[in-house]
């Protein structure tokens, strides 16, 4: 897993908030503007097209939600290849 951290170096990596089998949820703040952020990252280092679908359809469901106490979503990055 240090390999997916590291290689977001936008961000820094604080504690963890939840796990589960396909994927892990850290608090973390942008090195760039100091806001804190919550990064959810895959488990799968080579995640399937299913997979990546849909952990995409999730971000996109969860950014058009206008709710209080949900947390807005900014951006999707693909962090490997």
């Amino acid at each position: 897993m240090n390999l997916t951290i590291t290689s977001l170096t936008d961000y820094k990596i604080g504690d963890l908030i939840h796990e589960s089998d396909r994927t892990v949820v850290y608090r973390g703040m942008s090195k760039v503007d100091g806001q804190p952020v919550v990064i959810k990252l895959m488990r799968n280092q080579f995640p399937s097209f299913n997979e990546l679908v849909q952990f995409r359809n999730q971000y996109t469901i969860a950014r058009n939600l206008q709710i209080k106490g949900i947390v807005k979503l900014f951006t999707l990055l693909s962090y490997q290849k």
